[in-house]
C-alpha cells in the first residue's frame, strides 16, 4: 500500500511547488526594454513657445508689357524654379519694331561715315585756306550730331530687345503657383497681375514670445528647434521684431527654416524652444524616456539588485527640449541608464532585460521579443 503523506510533508511539498511556479513566472514576466544613458552637457535654458510659418516671399507676379496672352505655361499647384517661364505675350508688334530699328541704325551709321569723310575733306581744305573756319566747325558738328543719332538708335534697339524679353513672364524666385489669373487670349495691361507665387525652400517661422523673455540683444545666433506635424526642423538664429503687443504682452521673434522636402506650408503651426538664459550644465536624457502619469513626469531608471535588473521610478522636472533630448531636474547623474522603449506599461521594481540602445533596436523588434 502507498505510504500516506503526513501534514508536514504536504506543506513542504506545496511550498516547494509554489516557489517553483513563482520563480518560473518571475522569469517569464521579465520585459525586454531599450535603455539609454543619461548625459550632462553645457547648454542654454530654453522656453517652449508657439508660432506659425510664413512664406519668405509672396507676391502677385505682374507682366511688364501690355499684350495679348499667347501661352500660359503653368497652373495652380505647380512648383517653379527661379527664371522659369510662366507665360508668353504676343510679341509680333515688337518684333517688327525691332527690325525697323535695326534698319534705321544701318542708315544712320552710313550717314555717320559720310559725315566723317566730309569732315576729313574739309580739314584738308582748311589747311590750304580753301574753306572758312565756320565751314570746318559745321562739318565737325555734323559728325558729332550723327554720332549721337547712331548711339540713340543703338540704345533703341537694346530697349526693344529688353521689351521683347519681357514678353515672356518668368518666375523671380523658387516657389509654388497658388493662383492663376491669366488666360490664353486675354489682354493684359502693363503691371497687371498674372499669377500669385509663394516662395518655397525656406520659410520664416514667426514665434509669439512672452515679453518676460526679451533678450538684451534682439539678434541671436543660437539655433532653435522647431516641431511641426511630428517633424523636427532647425531655425538658424533669430531676430526680434522689436514691438510688444499691448494686449497679449508678447512680441514676435523670427527665424529662417530650410524646407528642402517642401513638407511645410505657410500658415502651418509649430512649437519651438527659445533660449532664455546663458549656457550652463544640465542633465539630458532622451525625450522618449519621460512618461507622464497623473500629471507628473517620471522616468524608469534601470538598477541592479539581488533579484536581478529592475526598474526604479524617478520623478523629473522637464526644463526644456534640446533636439531629441530634454533637460531635466532629477536625482540622476551622467552614466545612469533609463528606459526609452518599453516603458509604457512598466511598474516600479519590475524585472527587466535591459538592452543598450542601438540603431537596430526599433520598437517593433522589442514587441516581438516581449511576445515570446
Amino acid at each position: 500500500m502507498p505510504r500516506k503523506m503526513t501534514p508536514r510533508f504536504k506543506f513542504m511539498y506545496l511550498a516547494a511547488t509554489m516557489m517553483g511556479l513563482f520563480t518560473s513566472y518571475n522569469t517569464l514576466a521579465q520585459q525586454v526594454v531599450i535603455v539609454d544613458q543619461v548625459t550632462e552637457h553645457v547648454i542654454q535654458n530654453q522656453q517652449k513657445v508657439s508660432g506659425s510659418f510664413k512664406a519668405r516671399s509672396q507676391a502677385k507676379i505682374a507682366v511688364r508689357e501690355s499684350g495679348a496672352v499667347q501661352h500660359v505655361l503653368v497652373n495652380e499647384g505647380d512648383h517653379v524654379k527661379k527664371g522659369q517661364s510662366l507665360l508668353t505675350l504676343d510679341a509680333q508688334r515688337l518684333i517688327i519694331q525691332l527690325k525697323q530699328a535695326e534698319s534705321s541704325l544701318i542708315q544712320q551709321q552710313a550717314s555717320l561715315e559720310n559725315a566723317q569723310r566730309d569732315h576729313v575733306a574739309f580739314a584738308a581744305s582748311a589747311k590750304r585756306n580753301a574753306i572758312t573756319d565756320i565751314q570746318l566747325r559745321q562739318a565737325k558738328t555734323k559728325v558729332q550730331v550723327q554720332e549721337a543719332v547712331v548711339q540713340s538708335a543703338a540704345q533703341q534697339i537694346e530697349l526693344l530687345k529688353v521689351r521683347l524679353n519681357d514678353m515672356t513672364l518668368k518666375a523671380p524666385y523658387d516657389g509654388v503657383i497658388t493662383q492663376r489669373i491669366a488666360e490664353p487670349g486675354a489682354w493684359l495691361n502693363q503691371g497687371a497681375p498674372a499669377f500669385e507665387l509663394v516662395s518655397s525652400g525656406k520659410l520664416e517661422a514667426w514665434m509669439e514670445v512672452p515679453e518676460r523673455l526679451v533678450q538684451p540683444h534682439s539678434n541671436q545666433a543660437t539655433d532653435i528647434t522647431l516641431v511641426s506635424n511630428g517633424q523636427t526642423y532647425i531655425g538658424k538664429g533669430f531676430k526680434s521684431v522689436g514691438k510688444v503687443d499691448a494686449r497679449s504682452r508678447t512680441f514676435y521673434a523670427v527665424t529662417l527654416v530650410s524646407d528642402p522636402e517642401q513638407a511645410l506650408l505657410p500658415g502651418m503651426s509649430f512649437s519651438a524652444w527659445m533660449p532664455t538664459a546663458k549656457k550652463q550644465k544640465h542633465i539630458l536624457l532622451d525625450k522618449d524616456a519621460v512618461v507622464r502619469r497623473n500629471g507628473a513626469a517620471m522616468v524608469y531608471q534601470v538598477v541592479d539588485s539581488p533579484n536581478g535588473t529592475v526598474t526604479a521610478p524617478v520623478m523629473v522636472n522637464v526644463l526644456f527640449q534640446h533636439n531629441h533630448r530634454v533637460a531635466v531636474q532629477a536625482p540622476l547623474k551622467q552614466g545612469d541608464r533609463v528606459v526609452i522603449e518599453g516603458n509604457e506599461r512598466l511598474m516600479p521594481g519590475a524585472p527587466v532585460i535591459a538592452k543598450e540602445r542601438t540603431d537596430e533596436a526599433q520598437p517593433e523588434q522589442i514587441a516581438q521579443v516581449n511576445q515570446h
